[in-house]
């Protein structure tokens, strides 16, 4: 069962290398979603993006009950600071290097728990 918890990293290791090689791509999907649902509207098309956002925030929340609790821990701290400091800033590079930053490390911390796993 852990075997299986762990090897859908696998499938967030595939997502975080599509940010890090299209961030703006990211950034303009979740400017867009957070306008929409400023102004009430939400958009039938966000939402496979925002269940998949929603399955890796609750598989990492499930990850923290795990042995590897530790790297659990990493990927959330990485996920807050990305989110405080895009929010603090406008600059669209800045915000693409931000991203760029977060799922390069969260791939490292991915890729670790792979490797310490051990399948």
């Amino acid at each position: 069962m852990l075997n299986t918890f762990i090897l859908l990293s696998i499938l967030f290791i595939i997502h975080e290398t599509t940010v890090v090689i299209d961030p703006s791509k990211i950034d303009k999907q979740i400017k867009e979603i957070s306008n929409n649902i400023k102004v009430g509207y939400f958009n039938p098309n966000d939402r496979p993006f925002m269940i998949f956002n929603l399955f890796y925030f609750i598989w990492t929340i499930v990850g923290l009950f795990t042995n590897y609790w530790i790297i659990f821990i990493g990927l959330i701290l990485v996920g807050l600071f990305s989110s405080f400091f895009s929010k603090k800033t406008e600059s669209p590079i800045s915000r693409i290097r931000i991203r760029r930053l977060d799922s390069t490390m969260c791939i490292l911390l991915l890729t670790l728990l792979l490797i310490i796993h051990q399948f």
